[in-house]
C-alpha cells in the first residue's frame, strides 16, 4: 500500500520515523521521495513532526489495525496537524477530523483534502480542541475518578 501511494504521489515527500520492532523498513520502497529516519529522541520529534504538512498512520489491514488506538493519533491532535489513516483503525476512524483510506487510490484522496485541510482555521481548532479533550491531564482525572468510584463502593459494601 505504501508503494503504491508513494508512486501515486511521486511530487510528495513521506518521511518516516521511529524503530523497526515489527521488521517491516526493508519493505519501504526505496523512491527518491521517501525517507526513513529510524528511532529519534523523544525530545526531538516535535520539530520533525512541525515540518509535516500531514501525517500518516499505515497498519496492515486485520484485527491488530481494528483494535489499536495509537497514542500517536492525539500528539497529531496536539500539533494541529491533519490525520490520514487506513480504513481498519477503527479506534481513530470514530473521529470525523481523521481521514481514512482502504486502497492506495483512498489513501491519495485523503492526503489530497488533507493539505486542503492543513490551511483550514476552523479545522485546526478542532483538532486543539481533540488534543486538550486527550491530554494526560484529562485522562488521569477519569482514571483517579474511577478509582475513587470504586474505592467509595467497596467502602459502601463492607
Amino acid at each position: 500500500l505504501i508503494e503504491e501511494v508513494c508512486d501515486l504521489l511521486p511530487g510528495k515527500g513521506f518521511v518516516f520515523i521511529g524503530p523497526d520492532y515489527s521488521g517491516c523498513v526493508p519493505l519501504l520502497p526505496r523512491r527518491q521521495n521517501v525517507l526513513y529516519l529510524g528511532a529519534i529522541g523523544y525530545d526531538d520529534l516535535p520539530a520533525h513532526a512541525d515540518l509535516f504538512d500531514v501525517c500518516f498512520i499505515p497498519f496492515v489491514k486485520g484485527e491488530v489495525a481494528r483494535a489499536t488506538s495509537p497514542l500517536k493519533l492525539f500528539e497529531y491532535f496536539a500539533l494541529e496537524k491533519p490525520v490520514v489513516v487506513t480504513g481498519d483503525m477503527l479506534e481513530c476512524t470514530a473521529f470525523d477530523e481523521v481521514l481514512a483510506g482502504n486502497n492506495a487510490n483512498e489513501i491519495v484522496e485523503c492526503i489530497e483534502e488533507a493539505l486542503l485541510r492543513r490551511k483550514d482555521s476552523f479545522f485546526i481548532s478542532r483538532l486543539r480542541s481533540l488534543a486538550e479533550a486527550n491530554s494526560w491531564d484529562i485522562r488521569a482525572k477519569v482514571y483517579i475518578n474511577r478509582i475513587e468510584s470504586l474505592q467509595s463502593q467497596a467502602a459502601d459494601h463492607c
